[in-house]
C-alpha cells in the first residue's frame, strides 16, 4: 500500500460516526513522509470531498468502510476534478458550500491532531 493510501485511510476516521482516536491517527500520520501542511492539504482536498456527506448524514456509517473503497473512490474523484468539461465544472461547484460548512466541522478534531503531530515530530 502506497503511504498516500495509508494517509487517506487514517484520515478517514475523522469521518466516522465513532469516538476520534486522535492519538491512532497522529501515530500512522507520523510514520508518513508528509509535512503537517501536505497532510491538510491532503484531507480537505482529497479525502473530504469523498466522505464529506458522511458528516452530513443522521445515520452516517459508523464501522468504516473498506480501505480498496475509500482509495479507489478518492482516485476517482481526484481524476474526475482533472477534467474540463462544464459537468464536472457544475458539480464542483454545487458542492463547494456543504464542503465548506462541513469541513469547519472537522476543525477542531484536526488541530488536536496537529498538536499531536507537532509535539511528536
Amino acid at each position: 500500500m502506497l503511504a498516500k493510501q495509508k494517509v487517506w485511510i487514517a484520515l478517514g476516521a475523522l469521518y466516522l460516526d465513532t469516538e476520534i482516536d486522535h492519538q491512532a491517527i497522529a501515530r500512522e500520520l507520523l510514520k508518513s513522509q508528509f509535512s503537517i501542511e501536505e497532510i491538510e492539504k491532503i484531507l480537505f482536498d482529497e479525502v473530504h470531498p469523498v466522505l464529506y456527506p458522511n458528516l452530513l448524514s443522521v445515520a452516517g456509517e459508523w464501522t468504516g468502510w473498506n480501505d480498496a473503497w475509500l482509495t479507489e473512490s478518492i482516485q476517482s474523484e481526484i481524476s474526475s476534478r482533472q477534467k474540463k468539461d462544464w459537468r464536472s465544472k457544475l458539480s464542483r461547484l454545487s458542492s463547494w458550500l456543504p464542503k465548506r460548512w462541513v469541513r469547519s466541522l472537522l476543525q477542531e478534531d484536526w488541530n488536536q491532531i496537529k498538536k499531536i503531530i507537532s509535539s511528536n515530530a
